[in-house]
């Protein structure tokens, strides 16, 4: 298991030199997602509703928030902005058919699938520990369940995002911003 594939495992034990000396009682799991298709979708607001996603997704979603249908997510994060996310397994398949269900508006698609690395934090803790470097209120009447937002973890730039409701966050981040993260999570995870 590489430092990437888990940053910090709690209850009953933590996994990796970083963390070593914050073994606590609270449960606590941060790991790195697998590499994951990434695209960025832009359509105007205005056309926004002529388009229906192949996975089944309506691009008419609230901004700051998402949808899931399948194994493909996609996040509203602008009036004119979404990411659409699925299985490096579908990477080809999901560009084929966001070039289809696009067609019919004017519309720009960019992949991003290798710029980005997804960190999630799960547990009890998960909400202490995120907050320690990002300033949203993450209550679940401030950020429910299927929340996606544009913020930032200590100085780096991500995208925070609720999938369900357990207590689960998942950061996505630049990839050379990823040490960093890490890094600022480690030490978060000491502390919860």
């Amino acid at each position: 298991m590489s430092d990437w594939e888990v940053v910090a495992k709690r209850a009953p034990v933590l996994v990796g030199s970083a963390l070593e000396r914050g073994v606590g009682k609270q449960d606590l799991q941060i790991t790195v997602e697998p590499p994951m298709a990434r695209f960025v979708v832009r359509v105007l607001e205005r056309d926004a509703g002529l388009v229906k996603l192949a996975a089944g997704v309506s691009l008419t979603i609230p901004v700051n928030t998402s949808a899931t249908e399948g194994p493909r997510r996609v996040a509203r994060l602008g009036p004119d902005f979404w990411t659409v996310l699925a299985p490096m397994s579908e990477r080809a398949a999901l560009a084929a058919d966001l070039t289809r269900d696009l067609e019919p508006v004017d519309h720009a698609v960019v992949e991003y699938s290798d710029a980005e690395v997804t960190f999630v934090i799960a547990g009890d803790a998960a909400r202490n520990v995120v907050n320690a470097g990002c300033p949203l209120d993450l209550d679940d009447r401030a950020f429910a369940p299927g929340t996606a937002t544009r913020t930032v973890f200590g100085k780096a730039a991500v995208t925070l995002w609720r999938p369900g409701a357990a207590a689960v966050f998942e950061m996505h981040c630049g990839r050379s911003f990823g040490p960093y993260v890490r890094a600022m999570l480690a030490e978060a995870a000491r502390d919860a």
